[in-house]
């Protein structure tokens, strides 16, 4: 009987040691804060126009990303493209609502969770990203409160249309 045991159980460990590793190179695994996204959201201003968002993935909510990031416009002016550099650096809470983006990536996800083109993802990759957001659960609104004042703002900032 003993011995029918070990054989399930060293098989067991032989694959957890093959399987563990594979997080071990994922930030979010190892620190409390959310994956960092890099987004590219339309201007609702100007045509020609974007605003990058470069910065920590707080919640998936169902109609955006909360992202707690610094925000950089960016306008075409013929060929060129000039980026506009905040004056202070300070991030930002914003909402990138997710048919205002044109291109998101997020840090160890790989292509499957890319978003593109303001198109809506589907319920699993949204749920993909929530796992690796900072506040998988919802962001409470009395941590929402308090993470908008130790910013400075007085609500969330939507980017794009």
């Amino acid at each position: 009987m003993r011995g029918t045991l070990l054989v399930p159980a060293g098989l067991l460990c032989v694959v957890a040691c093959h399987l563990g590793p594979r997080f071990a190179q994922f930030g979010p695994a190892h620190a409390p804060e959310g994956v960092r996204v890099e987004a590219s959201v339309a201007s609702s201003s100007a045509p020609r126009a974007r605003t990058d968002v470069d910065g920590e993935l707080l919640e998936v909510r169902e109609e955006g990303l909360l992202v707690l990031g610094v925000l950089v416009e960016v306008r075409e002016e013929g060929r060129k493209q000039v980026r506009m550099q905040p004056s202070d650096g300070r991030k930002r809470v914003v909402l990138v609502p997710f048919n205002g983006i044109q291109k998101a990536r997020f840090e160890g996800t790989g292509r499957r969770c890319e978003l593109r083109d303001g198109i809506v993802p589907t319920a699993g990759v949204r749920q993909r990203l929530r796992l690796v957001s900072r506040f998988p659960q919802g962001l409470a609104p009395d941590l929402l409160r308090r993470l908008l004042e130790i910013q400075g703002q007085a609500e969330i900032q939507r980017v794009g249309p």
